[in-house]
């Protein structure tokens, strides 16, 4: 019975865990759509086609944080 309402406790946080996450990811994920959509626009703007160092900066940047956030979540359920 104990280790039963420990198991329920334990899915409760990774629930919660996993909901703080998802939001983060949805936040990242907004915001990769707002700048995609900017740079779009300036693309059309523009007379050159060139990725620009920056663009791929950010993108690179972007990836780290949505692995770090993966890394974490896991983290957070192995220590359940």
């Amino acid at each position: 019975m104990v280790q039963n309402a420990a198991n329920q406790e334990k899915l409760a946080v990774f629930k919660e865990a996993q909901a703080r996450a998802n939001e983060q990811v949805d936040q990242i994920t907004g915001q990769v759509a707002d700048l995609a959509a900017e740079d779009a626009q300036r693309r059309l703007q523009s007379t050159t086609q060139t990725v620009s160092f920056e663009n791929f900066v950010f993108f690179c940047n972007f990836i780290y944080l949505f692995r770090s956030l993966q890394q974490n979540l896991l983290h957070q359920v192995k220590v359940m």
